[in-house]
């Protein structure tokens, strides 16, 4: 992969989730790609050495792994049942506009593999995947406040597409959230674990919990 093809390609996704996003994605928003998942991409890919194309790869999908929202066009529950399908909506965007750009076959199905490995419900295998995976989920392991303040997002998100959740519920979901993800790189897991932990134990005083 030529760098030029790499700078092009994080150019055309943050311009299309600046202009396309809609601004009631307060969680999924392009600070979210932005400042959290290609910034921790970015550091975990340091701290594991990966490195050359590879390195390219994987950041390039942390660019794209929400790009799907744009395709979100109106502010009903309907439309944000998409979400459920948004991983593969932007691989197959990212599919459609590597090649144009310059990545190769195998590179663009690369970066395809890696958005949709950011789905929960699959298990990351490679460093690349686990390194997205992690990044995705990067703030859980920043601090109680920042977990709180982002959970807050995803709640009001929810809240402006007519899905109201009560406190109770929610805090039952954030429970069952922590308690069963995983960070899976050995960097993520020393730099979040402790305040994953210490998020678990503000949930669990919410709850009542001993």
């Amino acid at each position: 992969m030529k760098l030029k093809d790499f700078d092009f390609a994080t150019v055309y996704a943050m311009q299309k989730l600046q202009t396309e996003l809609l601004p009631q994605l307060h969680y999924h928003c392009i600070e979210h790609t932005r400042d959290e998942v290609v910034v921790w991409t970015g550091r975990l890919a340091d701290l594991e050495a990966v490195e050359g194309n590879e390195r390219l790869i994987l950041i390039t999908a942390a660019y794209f792994h929400d790009i799907g929202w744009t395709q979100i066009r109106g502010v009903s529950d309907l439309e944000y049942a998409k979400r459920l399908e948004h991983e593969f909506i932007g691989s197959q965007l990212a599919r459609e506009i590597l090649p144009q750009i310059g990545f190769s076959r195998s590179e663009t199905e690369a970066v395809c593999e890696l958005i949709l490995v950011t789905r929960l419900a699959e298990i990351p295998v490679t460093l690349s995947e686990k390194i997205i995976r992690d990044a995705d989920l990067s703030s859980i392991g920043q601090g109680v406040d920042q977990f709180w303040k982002r959970g807050n997002d995803l709640r009001a998100e929810m809240n402006e597409f007519g899905i109201s959740i009560d406190d109770n519920s929610w805090n039952l979901i954030e429970l069952d959230l922590l308690e069963s993800m995983t960070y899976f790189t050995r960097s993520a897991r020393y730099l979040f674990d402790d305040k994953k932990q210490a998020a678990l134990e503000s949930v669990r005083a919410l709850l009542g919990y001993k």
